[in-house]
């Protein structure tokens, strides 16, 4: 039977959450995002608010309510933090060009 100190515990936890958010987190988010693109769709925000909730949902075990009022309200956190800090921003013209309207 293989016994780990706390060392080791500690170690191999931290590269799975490495891993996984490696794998999990930034794959997940450009596979999402390829998709949208190659199917030419708009950003589905209420979507993916609804996705990230039923995925915390999943994790939960059991679900009740004090779990709920923790957790819930920091994934939403997540969530608005994420779709803020990942929305592409429009850039307007240095100079804009006005058009003049000629009178037939």
């Amino acid at each position: 039977m293989l016994r780990l100190n706390w060392r080791d515990w500690l170690r191999y936890s931290l590269i799975g959450a490495g891993v996984g958010a490696v794998v999990l987190g930034i794959g997940g988010r450009l596979a999402m995002r390829g998709i949208a693109v190659l199917s030419g769709a708009p950003p589905q925000t209420i979507l993916f608010y609804a996705i990230i909730v039923l995925i915390t949902l999943r994790g939960l075990k059991p679900v009740d309510a004090q779990r709920l009022v923790l957790f819930l309200p920091v994934v939403l956190l997540y969530a608005f933090l994420v779709r803020v800090l990942t929305r592409r921003r429009r850039t307007l013209p240095a100079d804009p060009v006005v058009e003049e309207l000629s009178c037939a």
